[in-house]
């Protein structure tokens, strides 16, 4: 049974709303303790500015936004193009409007205050970057809710055992200067205790629903584990540092027995983002878009995962799959008999290379999402240009090996190139902002789009 969508908006909000509070009163406790060192520091305004500097990653989530155009309504479809944008507001204003404000107190007051401008420059990017990254988890990444769960998780396992494992057993010192009862065996406890609750929750809660088989679960679960606890470390040694620098023991009192509100969320401020680079799949991700906005799949190229492509064979019902070889080819069969897709609806299904440039030139294929990685994935782009597609280009080896004869061939043929993968798009989206300022037009077919074509549906 589906959520509501008045349901799903009160879930997001509620933990935003507290992560922005923490956020607010941990630059607050910040400020202060800062405020001992250098006088003209303020906490008011460093908490202020946190909070709004975050929350304009929201401006992310619209539809029509400064960086696609004008700010209009709220994206019904928010998918994982929408996170990009969120952290491209991000950076608007925390690389522009930020410096600019400080240099505006300076030419007032004199250039005395810069130790003072930078300590507060420092806190509010620190303590508004968990606030975008919730934001862009929420809104911008599937499974965003479970993975945001899993960072706060992650904090607190790793805190717990890494203070338990070093207690039993800490002999070696960490770093007597920042943190003096920190210790490596603490620190490799906290990883220890990571993996362990990476192996039970990544599987069951985000691997299966994102189609990743046990030995895949378990691998990343392993690998995340290791970085995401070695990040909360990072996020307890930075609070240490200014602890250590500020002459106090604690941020505040505002938890008993934990001190203030930085004291006990410090490792969340690193996990949070830390845990935004761990998600995602540009296929499954296309899928869920073409899902959302009612396009009609035809064609899909895989490898060797056919129990995930028996699911998307029977949830798009494509005319014509792509797979890496007959073993592969003959399980899927096996899959979607069990499934009990009837033998009309099951599609043309054939294997090999060639079978992946004829989904690329599939006749009825308007738009081609490539995103098989590395040199593989020159032949099926090389394919869809001959053919005049739009190509979703996620594949950046097919450009650097042979940029010139891709968009050679798309000049000739009319295909358009349009970046899809994330920091790609993001690059491409700024200058497709700068373009709508100076003049609206098309460009000629075979450069790089400086606008989106429009794509019929169905």
């Amino acid at each position: 049974m589906e959520l509501s969508k008045e349901l799903t908006t009160r879930m997001l909000t509620i933990p935003l709303i507290l992560i922005a509070v923490v956020a607010f009163l941990s630059a607050f406790e910040k400020a202060q303790a800062i405020r001992l060192r250098q006088s003209e520091v303020r906490p008011l305004f460093v908490a202020i500015a946190t909070v709004l500097l975050g929350l304009f990653s929201l401006l992310g989530v619209l539809k029509e936004t400064l960086l696609r155009g004008l700010a209009s309504t709220i994206d019904p479809s928010v998918n994982t193009v929408v996170a990009p944008r969120i952290f491209g507001y991000y950076a608007l204003f925390a690389l522009f409007i930020l410096p600019i404000v400080s240099l505006f107190r300076m030419w007032k007051k004199g250039s005395d205050l810069l130790p003072d401008t930078v300590g507060e420059s420092f806190i509010i990017l620190s303590s508004s970057i968990p606030i975008a990254s919730s934001i862009a988890l929420f809104y911008g990444v599937r499974l965003g809710w479970e993975w945001f769960v899993l960072a706060i998780l992650t904090s607190w396992v790793s805190d717990s055992f890494s203070y338990f494992a070093g207690r039993l057993f800490g002999r070696l010192r960490f770093s007597p200067q920042l943190s003096p009862k920190k210790t490596w065996e603490g620190t490799v406890g906290g990883v220890v205790g990571t993996i362990l609750l990476f192996l039970l929750y990544f599987p069951l809660v985000i691997g299966r629903p994102s189609g990743y088989n046990s030995g895949a679960s378990i691998a990343f679960s392993i690998i995340a584990a290791v970085i995401m606890s070695l990040c909360a470390t990072f996020g307890d040694l930075i609070n240490s540092a200014i602890k250590r620098w500020c002459k106090i023991k604690d941020f505040g009192s505002l938890l008993p027995g934990h001190g203030g509100i930085s004291d006990r969320f410090d490792s969340i401020f690193t996990t949070l983002p830390a845990v935004l680079g761990s998600t995602g799949s540009i296929g499954r991700q296309t899928l869920e878009v073409a899902k959302e906005e009612g396009y009609r799949v035809l064609a899909l190229a895989a490898g060797q995962n056919a129990k995930e492509l028996a699911k998307q064979v029977a949830r798009f019902q494509p005319q014509y799959v792509s797979v890496m070889d007959e073993k592969v080819k003959a399980e899927l069969m096996e899959r979607l008999r069990a499934l009990s897709i009837s033998q009309d609806s099951t599609p043309i299904i054939e294997c090999g290379r060639s079978s992946v440039v004829r989904a690329a030139q599939w006749p009825e294929v308007d738009t081609v999402v490539a995103a098989i990685t590395g040199f593989a994935g020159l032949e099926p782009v090389l394919a869809a240009a001959s053919s005049g597609k739009k190509i979703a280009l996620a594949n950046k080896e097919s450009l650097v090996v042979a940029g010139e004869m891709v968009k050679a061939l798309a000049a000739r043929t009319g295909a358009w190139i349009l970046p899809v993968d994330s920091e790609h798009s993001a690059i491409w989206q700024c200058m497709l902002s700068l373009s709508r300022w100076k003049k609206r037009s098309r460009t000629r077919p075979g450069r790089w789009a400086v606008r989106l074509p429009s794509i019929r549906r169905p």
